[in-house]
């Protein structure tokens, strides 16, 4: 609503997790065709992707490196008009948008370093490394950073946040800089991991951010 009321079209989506019976390449697939949705029903107007802890995580991966999987096992966002089933069942269908890059990416108080963040990295990825690196690789963030360095990234962490450390920010703001991204990070005294979400908190900050990386009005 905040960023609404600023004239800047929002959609907002879900995407498949463990809870759903979903793992990776699925939530990546669904946020990368939600991007191509977003594309679709907007055009000709820049496309930000934001999340916030898993789905930073996510925003900043498809940002990078677009669907880390072939979208035809993907299901419809499930914030446009009669969704699809899940993937893998008999009435499935392909996401219908066109693929499409991200122009810009917010990442708030995000688990981006699978090594570190492990409880997350396993409701994501239901084998160990060992098991499946190949998969590992792919969704990993640090792994892409010098993918895509035209891509402008906010970071976004609160100080106070004892579920993702702040580090996790900050290490990836390396990575991407290393990269040559432009990379803005913002950590805000006495914030902890849900205020980072709260518009009051955040929603200036992102909206400054915008106008400057991509003219949003």
């Amino acid at each position: 609503e905040h960023l609404a009321a600023a004239a800047v079209a929002t959609v907002t989506i879900t995407y498949g997790t463990s809870s759903t019976g979903d793992h990776f390449p699925v939530p990546a697939n669904d946020v990368a065709c939600a991007v191509g949705f977003a594309a679709t029903a907007v055009p000709d107007v820049p496309v930000t992707v934001l999340g916030h802890s898993a789905g930073a995580h996510l925003a900043v991966l498809v940002g990078l490196d677009g669907a880390p999987g072939p979208l035809e096992p993907t299901a419809t966002p499930r914030s446009t008009p009669s969704p699809t089933p899940r993937p893998g069942t008999p009435e499935a269908e392909p996401c219908p948008h066109e693929a499409r890059d991200a122009d810009a990416v917010v990442g708030l108080a995000g688990p981006y370093d699978l090594v570190r963040a492990e409880r997350f990295a396993y409701d994501l990825l239901p084998l160990p490394p060992d098991e499946d690196p190949a998969a590992w690789a792919a969704a990993d963030p640090l792994r892409h950073a010098a993918l895509r360095p035209e891509l402008p990234v906010l970071l976004v962490h609160g100080a106070d946040d004892r579920v993702v450390p702040p580090s996790s920010t900050l290490g990836l703001a390396d990575a991407l800089r290393a990269g040559g991204h432009d990379t803005a990070v913002e950590v805000l005294p006495g914030v902890d991991h849900l205020e980072v979400l709260d518009p009051s908190v955040v929603g200036d900050v992102v909206l400054a951010w915008l106008r400057e990386a991509v003219g949003a009005p």
